[in-house]
């Protein structure tokens, strides 16, 4: 061999490796575009699904603590007020009762209690009449830490009735019609309820960039998808759980050993203040805890990738996503993807695929695009479950794996070709 066919593969080898090594740029800023925008392919729902579920079986983490919260269930605590169209009254519509909200929330003053936060993700859009309105917004505004729910409507944000009082928009985006999957932390330049709720508990900042959004001078994820913590079965009677280990939610559930969090009706929250008379008692109950008020089985329940979730505790889980950072993107993440994404670009370069070769054998039948595709799916799949498993991070891959094979097929014709 000649000294300029030996400098020949040595250039190539280099040119090889350059180019592998500016496409993982490129495949890493997709990536992040991706990752920033409100949407995924409902195609790779059953990779999160059991990757999630796998995660929470095989490396518990450790619960968040149940003496942390109170959840308060205003499902049953109805009124009805006017329909109104077009200014006049068409029927009645249920609403939550703001009455019992009133008295809730007054009785929480009375007692001095001094609750850590306070989520009511209740929708105060529509009024019921002056005087309770005005004396419940009225006593919201004796809580500091405290966040009511906002909502996006067709024409922008509807603010609830309560105008001084702090809110955070609610608003998440679906797949499949109605598949909740991502939480956009930041809605038309409005803050969300959980980020909100972040930013308040740990006195940090959140920063618009031109590349990157910043919590607390850390670059983040704006629309994560949010790994649930707190399941709904969470806040039910341990003896009624059954761990059905033919789906996720039942790995999920044999991993978290039916960790109990403590729900009340809001009427049996009442009860409790008329009886007992010791401000101590009710303190004990409320102080220093994160209190969610919400619609735990009536009307405000979500469909998740996860099972069946009330709304409240979206945003709470939301929130321990963010406080757990899970959603930042740090220096060791963003080497992962570049080493990663080059590791693959390689193959291009590489005549003979394992994968492929294994399963033209094996079907007997050559199809190079199929199992190409096949190919870069696998080492995608396994580099989410890596990500997922070390940052709590989900990739995309479908998409990649196409662009990978497309550009694979056509590198392979002119380097080798075939």
């Amino acid at each position: 061999m000649t000294n300029f066919s030996l400098f020949y593969q040595f250039f190539n080898k280099k040119r090889f490796i350059l180019f592998a090594f500016l496409n993982s740029l490129l495949m890493t800023a997709f990536t992040f575009i991706w990752l920033a925008s409100p949407f995924w392919s409902g195609d790779e729902i059953h990779l999160i699904q059991y990757t999630s579920a796998f995660k929470r079986l095989l490396f518990t983490k450790e619960m968040p603590s149940p003496d942390r919260f109170v959840f308060v269930d205003i499902a049953w605590e109805k009124d009805l007020i006017d329909k109104i169209d077009n200014d006049f009254p068409i029927g009645k519509q249920s609403i939550v009762n703001r009455q019992s909200l009133y008295e809730f929330f007054r009785e929480l003053d009375e007692n001095n209690v001094k609750p850590s936060f306070v989520i009511c993700d209740v929708s105060f859009v529509e009024a019921s009449d002056n005087t309770t309105d005005s004396l419940f917004c009225g006593v919201l505004k004796k809580f500091p830490n405290l966040l009511v729910a906002a909502e996006k409507g067709d024409n922008g944000i509807i603010l609830p009735i309560c105008k001084d009082v702090p809110y955070g928009i609610t608003h998440y985006e679906t797949i499949e019609e109605t598949k909740f999957i991502k939480f956009p932390l930041v809605v038309d330049s409005v803050l969300s309820l959980p980020l909100k709720m972040y930013m308040q508990l740990h006195k940090k900042s959140y920063e618009h960039g031109r590349f990157f959004n910043y919590l607390g001078g850390k670059p983040i994820i704006s629309n994560p998808i949010i790994d649930l913590r707190i399941r709904n079965y969470h806040l039910q009677k341990g003896e009624n759980l059954q761990a059905d280990s033919s789906n996720t939610i039942g790995l999920a559930k044999a991993a978290d050993d039916y960790v109990k969090y403590q729900k009340m009706y809001m009427s049996d929250a009442l009860v409790t203040f008329e009886s007992v008379v010791d401000a101590e008692e009710i303190q004990k109950l409320f102080n220093n805890k994160i209190i969610v008020i919400g619609d735990f089985e009536d009307r405000d329940i979500k469909e998740t990738i996860y099972g069946m979730t009330p709304g409240a505790l979206i945003l709470l889980n939301v929130f321990l996503s963010v406080e757990a950072g899970d959603n930042t993107i740090s220096i060791w993440f963003l080497l992962f993807l570049v080493i990663g994404y080059w590791l693959i670009s390689l193959k291009w370069f590489i005549k003979t695929d394992i994968v492929e070769s294994f399963l033209t054998r094996f079907f007997r039948t050559k199809s190079s695009f199929l199992f190409g595709l096949v190919s870069y799916l696998g080492l995608l799949i396994l580099m989410s479950v890596i990500s997922y498993y070390l940052f709590s991070i989900h990739l995309t891959i479908l998409l990649l794996a196409l662009y990978l094979n497309l550009a694979g097929n056509i590198i392979s014709r002119r380097v080798h070709g075939v």
